[in-house]
């Protein structure tokens, strides 16, 4: 609760800052599923997708090059059971849990999204930066079972296509890789009195992915035209 708090404040500060300037701000919100590989699941499992959403804001530097914050929220779960791995099937361990996060990323834009008719307005993008994550996870192993809450820092990697609505709206489809530094995001790293074929490989930290649609609202400066007397002064 108090990770939310942080990130929630954090993320309104950042609002202030980037509404200073409202012609180039933007503002919106997404949904999709995330996706996590660690110790109890080895390599991605789609039966392991579990839903996620994020409120979003977009500063755009010029038309290419962006700077944006995303307040998210996801849910994450794996099982042994449905490993193909007939060790870990035994193990059969199996953690669900949430998380929570302030995530700061740089988008580059490949086309001019707003004036790149050539291509209908569309154009690819990657993105990078820097994620603070408060995970909360419940293993349960056996006839037990362990809650644990992790903060971690991560480096999100990203690439998607946007396309322009019109003057003001666009809509995106991206898929973002979150590196983090632990291997605690599963909770398995704190299992006391584990025989070492229980625990995790801790040279191995986990990695959660993101794939998801957003949708923004860009702030227009409209200029009014000038009176007809005013134009030939």
């Amino acid at each position: 609760m108090r990770y939310i708090k942080l990130f929630l404040s954090a993320f309104l500060l950042l609002l202030l800052i980037q509404t200073a300037n409202a012609q180039r701000f933007e503002v919106g919100g997404g949904f999709g599923v995330m996706n996590y590989k660690g110790d109890l699941a080895p390599s991605v499992n789609v039966i392991h997708s579990r839903p996620s959403a994020n409120l979003l804001l977009r500063y755009n530097f010029n038309p290419y090059l962006s700077w944006r914050n995303s307040l998210v929220f996801g849910f994450l779960t794996a099982e042994d059971r449905n490993s193909s791995d007939p060790y870990l099937k035994r193990r059969n361990f199996t953690f669900t849990g949430g998380t929570v996060g302030l995530h700061s990323m740089i988008e580059y834009h490949f086309f001019d999204l707003w004036e790149n008719r050539k291509f209908l307005n569309f154009s690819p993008f990657i993105s990078a930066g820097l994620a603070f994550n408060s995970f909360n996870s419940k293993l349960k192993y056996g006839s037990d079972d362990r809650r644990n809450e992790e903060f971690a820092v991560s480096i999100p990697l990203g690439i998607g296509i946007r396309k322009a609505l019109d003057l003001n709206w666009s809509i995106g489809l991206e898929l973002i890789t979150y590196k983090t530094f632990t291997d605690n995001v599963d909770g398995l790293g704190e299992i006391e009195n584990a025989t070492k074929f229980q625990k995790g490989n801790p040279n191995d930290n986990d990695t959660v992915y993101h794939f998801g649609v957003t949708i923004s609202y860009r702030f227009v400066d409209i200029k009014c035209p000038k009176p007809i007397a005013d134009r030939y002064r």
